[in-house]
């Protein structure tokens, strides 16, 4: 009889001990350096056709992509159409870079090549800024040149579909294909490196493979994997975030993040100071950026503390953006607080921090036990947070495998 009772109350207990669901994500970002796992004289041959720097991943990644479809207008008026011509080399600039100022003075070697149009987009600098600029430099504008100033559609283009990060940029295409793609300011001999490896020598899907032959591009995974990886349902609820929001989250998503970074050093400033942030690696946790200035804190305060009253369930910590003025000295000097620990960058939180790249605020980080589900940037009130929350954390985030059934 007691064996019996022995054996009912291990059961009873078994089945009262539920075992922890562990979250499947879906498959991050993998990241490698392409051009370092390159045969030695394929990156060389980059090299002198990019300036002398090393090739970044979003340039091979472009290669072969479409040419820009719809017609632009240069400022003189007339239609311009890449589509038109076999060949094209477009130059990317800023009236404001100055390696692209002296690039301009290189004008005459761009337009040497007979079988290539030559088209120069200003994505910062509208008409007058531009004739400006090439008055300055004492250049005179050829009548053959086809010259378009800053247009929105086209930018989207350059920054979300080519991921274009530099100025100035050369960018080729052939028969509607870019077939290459360059950085940084040019001299005639890397010109004419341009010339041979877009039109003469071009590199081929062969070219990029590890010494063992396998194709470099199958490896990577990009974030453009990851949002293929979403449901249509969670791919447009990501994209009504907003395109910086979505570019960083499928940066970021399923990637490990440990909030014990923000353990207290020497020269680190808290305000509801906690030392040790170990248990935040087994909940939800948001973590929000924010910047002071001396005319707007009191109402940032106000907007931040609103967003944590929305949901009080999270665990939140703030960061401090610190610019020319610094946000510690300013919070200090209120009577007000926010309503969770702060961290100041002044503190020197480790690199991996500054890699996000998060210049709007206010924005958040959402972590669920050590991983990155989702960003928000530059939050616009409390209803689009809670919804950035629901989408990012607890049983329904996008980030899960489950949610993400095509």
């Amino acid at each position: 009889m007691i064996k019996k009772i022995i054996v009912l109350l291990f059961l009873l207990l078994s089945g009262c001990t539920r075992k922890e669901e562990k979250l499947e994500y879906i498959d991050p970002v993998r990241d490698i350096f392409i051009f370092g796992e390159l045969a030695t004289d394929t990156q060389t041959k980059l090299k002198q056709a990019n300036a002398n720097n090393e090739f970044r991943n979003y340039q091979f990644l472009m290669l072969g992509d479409d040419a820009y479809a719809k017609t632009l207008k240069d400022i003189n008026d007339n239609d311009v159409n890449m589509n038109e011509y076999d060949r094209v080399m477009l130059e990317i600039v800023s009236v404001k870079c100055s390696h692209c100022r002296k690039q301009l003075h290189e004008l005459e070697k761009m337009m040497s090549f007979d079988d290539v149009m030559f088209i120069q987009y200003f994505n910062v600098g509208n008409k007058q800024e531009i004739l400006k600029v090439y008055e300055e430099e004492g250049i005179e504008i050829p009548d053959n040149l086809m010259i378009i100033e800053h247009d929105m559609d086209f930018e989207d283009y350059i920054r979300y579909y080519l991921k274009i990060e530099n100025y100035p940029t050369i960018i080729t295409y052939d028969n509607g294909k870019v077939v290459f793609d360059t950085y940084g300011e040019h001299d005639e001999n890397s010109i004419d490196r341009i010339y041979e490896i877009s039109f003469v020598d071009p590199i081929i899907e062969d070219d990029l493979c590890d010494a063992e032959g396998n194709k470099l591009l199958d490896i990577l995974r990009t974030s453009d994997d990851v949002k293929n990886d979403l449901s249509a349902d969670n791919q447009k609820k990501l994209e009504d975030l907003g395109k910086k929001s979505e570019e960083l989250t499928l940066k970021l998503m399923s990637k490990s993040f440990d909030p014990t970074v923000y353990k207290k050093t020497n020269n680190t400033i808290y305000y509801n100071e906690i030392e040790d942030y170990s248990d935040l690696m087994e909940e939800e946790v948001v973590v929000l950026y924010e910047s002071l200035t001396d005319d707007t804190a009191k109402e940032k305060v106000e907007f931040v503390n609103n967003l944590i009253a929305a949901d009080q369930d999270k665990s939140y910590i703030l960061v401090l953006d610190e610019g020319a003025d610094s946000s510690s000295e300013i919070l200090r000097n209120m009577q007000t607080r926010f309503n969770c620990p702060v961290v100041s960058l002044l503190s020197r939180i480790p690199d991996d921090l500054m890699i996000y790249d998060i210049n709007d605020f206010p924005s958040a980080l959402f972590i669920n036990k050590g991983t990155i589900t989702g960003t928000y940037l530059n939050i616009k009130d409390s209803e689009s947070f809670t919804n950035a929350i629901n989408m990012f954390l607890g049983n329904e985030s996008i980030a899960l495998k489950k949610n993400n059934q095509q």
